[in-house]
């Protein structure tokens, strides 16, 4: 029983599950293009670090790839509810590259170890999820309630200890990489700590450097001047902004126009109405 109804699939989710389905499919001819491995980054096949999260070997895996596509459904659609599909991609992939990145630290020693699947994602998924969502709670067996992030730690740590004892470094690695890159994604983008007393202050001082990192940056926008698309001069005041923003989307288009543009436009839209 899943800890919450649901949804419908969508888009951006269709995508990864239909190329990664074709990614496995294809296994028997392009796993070895696909698949990240030491011999393959040593030829500057960089494509590796990202699209071994798109192979499965065929058909051996293909419970594997059930598994990890139903919690990505499960888990993604929820996280969906939390995030837009831009920031949900970054997740998927941005946990799939550091995660790759770690293995790759450790095929230097192990070069005959290969990485495939999307595993590394779905622990992202899940660390993410868990921590966004520290009091759900699930039935276990439909009888016994038990709060959804000791579940998804247990699951996890479960699968890390088996693959210790196994002395699988290279997908270890990976795991503990992809978990690492969602409770950091957590915390800086959901603003959300794990819960966790002793690493409350750890937490909070990430925190603080990302509002300063963030203030510099609105400063530095702040600072960033307009300038009139035919004199070349700097807009000052609301009138000549406005009439040069028009002027803009009327050459090139309303995506033409920068994040600070749409931002100052949508304040002085919002000043005139309150007047």
């Amino acid at each position: 029983m899943p800890p919450f109804p649901l949804p419908q699939i969508p888009s951006w989710m269709k995508g990864i599950f239909l190329f990664t389905i074709l990614g496995t499919i294809t296994s028997p001819w392009l796993g070895n293009v696909l698949a990240l491995s030491k011999t393959g980054l040593d030829h500057l096949c960089l494509w590796e670090l990202v699209t071994y999260l798109l192979v499965y070997a065929f058909p051996s895996d293909i419970l594997h790839l059930a598994l990890n596509l139903g919690l990505i459904w499960i888990f993604g659609t929820n996280l969906a509810l939390q995030m837009s599909p831009k920031a949900l991609l970054s997740l998927y992939f941005g946990a799939g590259f550091f995660a790759a990145l770690c293995a790759w630290s450790v095929m230097i020693l192990l070069p005959t170890s290969t990485l495939s699947g999307c595993t590394t994602s779905v622990y992202a998924f899940l660390t993410t999820w868990a921590i966004l969502n520290p009091r759900s709670h699930i039935l276990l067996f439909f009888t016994a309630p038990i709060k959804t992030r000791h579940l998804v730690f247990f699951l996890i740590g479960g699968n890390l200890l088996i693959d210790l004892t196994r002395s699988q470094w290279v997908p270890l690695s990976a795991y503990i990489g992809a978990c690492l890159f969602g409770y950091f994604f957590a915390l800086l983008f959901g603003r959300t700590r794990s819960l966790i007393p002793f690493l409350e202050p750890f937490e909070n001082k990430v925190l603080k450097f990302a509002d300063w990192i963030r203030g510099l940056r609105k400063t530095k926008s702040s600072q960033t001047k307009i300038y009139d698309i035919n004199s070349g001069e700097p807009v000052l005041n609301d009138e000549q902004f406005m009439d040069t923003m028009l002027a803009k989307i009327s050459l090139h288009g309303e995506s033409k126009l920068s994040r600070e543009e749409k931002e100052r436009m949508q304040k002085i839209s919002q000043k005139l109405k309150s007047h």
